[in-house]
């Protein structure tokens, strides 16, 4: 579960993805390692459908929930020029992930 001090480091949103343009509730946050735990602790503790890690050498962990009908792979793809499985994956910092960035906000304690 989120500290007080690492809840001010998660922002999070609603944001439209997909050919369908679905809302979906995301959560993004820095780590330096532990990429994918860190993003399971998300997920669960804000009970989102998406959770973005970004680590220290700039790339995007994409994690997904079985409930949401993303795929990660597809999305790092188009989105964030990488790739990946169904539920997880792997992309760059880029002008995409700035604009998604804007559209989220601080977790509120």
């Amino acid at each position: 579960m989120a500290t007080e001090s690492v809840k001010k480091d998660i922002f999070q949103g609603v944001i439209p993805l997909g050919a369908s343009k679905t809302p979906y509730k995301i959560a993004s946050a820095f780590a330096v390692d532990r990429y994918d735990e860190t993003a399971d602790n998300i997920i669960a503790f804000l009970q989102c459908n998406v959770a973005l890690v970004v680590n220290i050498e700039k790339r995007i962990i994409f994690i997904k929930t079985s409930n949401c009908i993303l795929h990660a792979g597809n999305l790092a793809s188009k989105l964030f020029e990488g790739g990946g499985i169904e539920t997880l994956a792997v992309g760059k910092v880029n002008d995409n992930f700035i604009k998604i960035s804007k559209l989220l906000y601080p977790l509120q304690s």
